[in-house]
């Protein structure tokens, strides 16, 4: 429950990362022309029971209860409604991250998120190298990348795209689609300095 609740989330998030974002044209996701978008990397499904959405919308609820007042997690581009910006959505998925039990006292439990994890990918064989690289090398590079000014210092936002981007880059080759379009997909995320993941959805 845990697993898919927070995985289901992080989802979700770098769907709006990627809209939300000033992210170049070539790094936005691009569906193949005339042609239903391909998964290019089979990553299990989130959110499989009505249990995991419902437990997805409370934790939401209450987070964005909690943040509502704080105005330095909102643009000022709006006029007469507050538009949320990545102090937000980083704010938001420290919230969640420690709803989860995967953050305590502003520390991120590392071992914890490397467990959810492989739960998540239903602890297949194929998946434990590529997670256990992408947590190790993501654990340090994620708290180099905060930005001076953010409001949620954690880094747990920073770590969720660092390791999501790992996972699908050296998505085991079981689970890859190898078509002449998701080689150039993978070749536009590994180049790009944001993660994407609509390019994983067949939105």
């Amino acid at each position: 429950m845990l697993t898919n609740f927070i995985c289901g989330f992080l989802f979700v998030t770098l769907s709006i990362i990627a809209l939300a974002e000033d992210i170049p044209e070539e790094c936005r996701p691009k569906p193949p022309p005339n042609v239903q978008k391909e998964v290019c990397c089979k990553i299990p499904k989130m959110m499989s029971k009505d249990s995991d959405i419902k437990n997805v919308k409370e934790t939401m609820i209450s987070c964005t209860e909690k943040l509502k007042n704080n105005t330095a997690l909102f643009s000022d581009s709006a006029a007469q409604k507050k538009t949320p910006n990545i102090k937000y959505l980083e704010c938001m998925e420290e919230c969640v991250m420690e709803s989860a039990g995967a953050l305590k006292e502003g520390k991120i439990q590392v071992d914890a998120v490397h467990k959810m994890m492989s739960d998540f990918l239903n602890g297949d064989e194929a998946w434990k190298p590529v997670l256990d690289t992408a947590v190790k090398n993501c654990r340090e590079s994620s708290l180099k990348n905060i930005s001076s000014e953010a409001v949620c210092k954690s880094g747990s936002h920073q770590l969720s795209l660092c390791v999501m981007k790992d996972l699908y880059l050296h998505c085991p080759e079981k689970f890859w689609t190898d078509s002449e379009w998701c080689r150039e997909e993978k070749s536009r995320v590994e180049k790009c300095s944001s993660l994407l993941m609509g390019v994983n959805s067949k939105m």
